[in-house]
């Protein structure tokens, strides 16, 4: 098995909307993680490579991006494919990050690519809201975003995509498309994105829209569960342990023929884990679901870390700010913080114990 290095390195058959698989989908929506601004639009992919370094600064994982960039560059499928329309916007007032850029694939074909979460506080935060808000500013943004692209792009057939929140920005700005203007959106790739409120599955833009929709999740995945109502997914295999398999980089592409790896399910762990926190969700109001998020995230910010990253591996020096930030929040949020996610943390464990007990056993019996 290789990964998507090597198939971006061995591909030899220029790209076209005739022949776009979903490994492709992959590599463009990685490419969406790269910073664009210095570019004009229609600069290829190709030119881009030499300035490889510019456009990977101050993203998750740079040494990749920028690798991603320059193989892509140099590559027979992807060196012809121009950038157009780079979008990026956070803001911290209205709790929104968004970006999104348009790839021209051929001269008919384009690729609308929704970046997924940047690793920033307020990036984590716009993410949970979705528990809660019938409409995050992200997916307001993405609706008109691709809105514009469909009215300026008028002959062109769209596929859109995205990973993370971007799947979910993918799916939500196609469905919130005029009818005339969807019926040129002829796929949706939601790369482990989380999903939707109940209530938006129940709709008939949803119901319209869905069967344009591919979504890929890995072996253990938890980000793209949640919310999740449906089983209208596959499966990759991917490298990687427990949340790291939710990186695209990690994703199996098979050697001989080029296409993404699949299996039959997800793994049990993650299965339980979904459940649980499904269950949670399911058993706790929206106002209560914005009140426990919205104090959670108000205490990171004030820890003086922009990333959750930071937060994480910091969280040594952090303890003391905030244990002290919790303290101020108002009784009520405090009392929510500390039972409801309290009891989440336990239940997650408990579910992830059951089933490790119960493989620990199947083993004995195996072996006797």
């Amino acid at each position: 098995m290789s990964d998507c290095f090597a198939y971006v390195k061995n591909a030899q058959e220029p790209l076209r909307g005739t022949n776009f698989k979903e490994v492709d989908a992959v590599v463009l929506s990685l490419l969406s993680y790269l910073h664009f601004q210095d570019f004009k639009d229609r600069t290829s992919l190709s030119e881009m490579g030499e300035r490889a370094e510019e456009a990977a600064v101050n993203t998750r994982v740079p040494d990749l991006n920028r690798e991603l960039l320059v193989v892509c560059g140099a590559s027979p499928r992807y060196g012809h494919i121009r950038i157009d329309k780079y979008a990026d916007e956070t803001n911290l007032v209205s709790v929104e990050q968004f970006s999104a850029v348009t790839f021209f694939i051929d001269w008919e074909t384009i690729y609308v690519a929704f970046r997924g979460t940047d690793g920033t506080i307020v990036g984590w935060q716009e993410d949970f809201e979705l528990a809660f808000m019938d409409e995050i500013p992200a997916q307001g943004q993405a609706k008109e975003y691709l809105k514009r692209i469909l009215k300026e792009y008028w002959w062109c057939r769209v596929i859109v995509g995205g990973h993370s929140k971007g799947g979910n920005l993918a799916v939500y700005a196609g469905m919130s498309q005029k009818k005339s203007h969807a019926s040129r959106i002829t796929r949706i790739f939601n790369l482990d994105g989380p999903g939707f409120k109940k209530e938006l599955y129940e709709t008939d833009k949803f119901k319209i829209t869905r069967p344009k929709v591919e979504k890929i999740v890995p072996e253990y995945s938890v980000i793209g569960m949640l919310l999740e109502d449906e089983n209208h997914y596959v499966v990759v295999k991917s490298s990687g342990n427990w949340l790291y398999q939710h990186d695209l980089y990690n994703w199996w592409v098979d050697e001989q023929t080029g296409a993404l790896t699949y299996i039959s399910a997800i793994n049990e762990d993650a299965a339980n884990i979904n459940r649980t926190i499904f269950h949670w969700l399911d058993n706790i109001d929206e106002k209560k679901r914005s009140t426990v998020i919205e104090s959670l995230f108000s205490i990171m910010k004030r820890t003086e870390c922009t990333t959750i990253a930071c937060v994480i591996e910091n969280w040594k020096s952090h303890v003391i700010r905030l244990i002290l930030q919790y303290r101020k929040e108002d009784k009520k949020s405090r009392v929510l913080l500390r039972k409801d996610l309290v009891t989440l943390a336990k239940d997650i464990m408990v579910a992830n114990h059951q089933n490790r007990d119960k493989d620990d056993r199947e083993k004995v019996r195996k072996h006797k």
